[in-house]
């Protein structure tokens, strides 16, 4: 099968949406498809590489508009592939609206509500509604996601399907693993974040949280807030405790999961709508650590059972469930059974797989 997939970015970017898009890629290779993926570049140049069997296509970016990048979406270069399946995955309202009339199969992957100016928000949504009434369904990572996006959606006739994420892609080569090794055993830490630094994610109220915390954290991914994040720490003096590191592939960050204790997401607005690193978590045994925003990472992070859930934006929350979780080791012991489970049972990657070639 011919699989066209559109997203925002790809790796080396690191956010939930790039991490499923590589995800869902590779594992279509590995399952015999052919994979052609078009994202948006990061700069004013279209640039063409395969990369694990699949053909990347980054288009050139103008500029961003609230955090939305202005591309070059090329309708034709897709149409000439004459694809049996197209993948959108969305927040992307122009590629949404330009690849509405391609001729073929299509799925929208609803990864989550737009949030922002109220202006700018409410052209997105009628983007939204006048574009995805051409596309044939719509998938949602989680029931809650779907019930959030029922007012935006209202009177649009699409059919609409949940269909968790998985995080099969950190299924590595020991051989990787033990040149990843080399160098990083350093690093390894206590509490683990992962995703782009952006404010919504909330990391200045972990960081603050880590001067009551007398564990480390290691913080993996880059953003428009890793300088002030940087300030704040050197601020706070925990430059020996926590560390921001930008560059971690996929064999290193395997060996952050596989070495950690605690892996954290202390997001503050409800652009969280999955928390795909919660997953990733998961899929390692780790205790987890989340604020309760009634998105979709409630579903991941089961408290009492998985883990801990914690107010938004209460940095004391953050701090008492770290140090619970990281001082009482049958505790500890308890959530990392649970993940297991709750991986296992829920997030099976080829269940998930079928779900999307439907």
């Amino acid at each position: 099968m011919q699989v066209v997939q559109i997203g925002k970015y790809y790796s080396p970017v690191r956010g939930g949406i790039e991490r499923v898009v590589q995800s869902l890629s590779e594992s279509l290779v590995n399952e015999g498809h052919q994979v052609s993926c078009f994202v948006s570049s990061y700069s004013l140049f279209t640039s063409a590489e395969t990369i694990k069997g699949v053909k990347l296509t980054r288009f050139s970016t103008f500029f961003h508009f609230f955090s939305l990048p202005m591309t070059l979406w090329k309708k034709k270069e897709i149409e000439n592939l004459k694809p049996d399946l197209l993948q959108i995955h969305i927040p992307n309202p122009i590629a949404l609206l330009i690849y509405r009339n391609v001729k073929c199969k299509k799925v929208v992957f609803y990864h989550a509500n737009y949030v922002g100016h109220k202006w700018i928000q409410g052209l997105y949504n009628y983007i939204l509604r006048q574009s995805i009434k051409n596309y044939d369904v719509v998938l949602f990572s989680s029931e809650k996601l779907l019930e959030s996006s029922a007012g935006i959606l209202k009177n649009v006739d699409i059919v609409k399907k949940v269909t968790p994420f998985s995080a099969s892609y950190l299924s590595l080569n020991n051989k990787s693993d033990e040149l990843a090794r080399e160098g990083i055993e350093a690093k390894i830490s206590d509490i683990v974040f992962v995703g782009r630094l952006v404010k919504y994610k909330g990391l200045k109220y972990l960081i603050k949280a880590m001067s009551d915390v007398n564990f480390s954290l290691a913080i993996i991914g880059d953003g428009p807030e890793k300088k002030s994040l940087l300030e704040l720490i050197t601020e706070l003096s925990l430059f020996d405790r926590v560390k921001i590191y930008s560059d971690i592939n996929d064999s290193e960050l395997k060996l952050f999961y596989q070495n950690t204790k605690v892996v954290v997401l202390p997001s503050i607005e409800e652009s969280e709508a999955f928390g795909l690193s919660l997953l990733e978590g998961l899929s390692f045994g780790k205790s987890l650590v989340s604020t309760k925003l009634n998105t979709g990472i409630d579903g991941i992070n089961v408290h009492g059972e998985t883990g801990l859930q914690v107010r938004a934006k209460n940095w004391m929350d953050l701090a008492d469930s770290l140090n619970l979780i990281l001082k009482d080791s049958s505790l500890r012991k308890k959530f990392e059974i649970g993940a297991k489970k709750h991986y296992k049972v829920n997030y099976s990657s080829e269940c998930i797989l079928q779900n999307t070639l439907m």
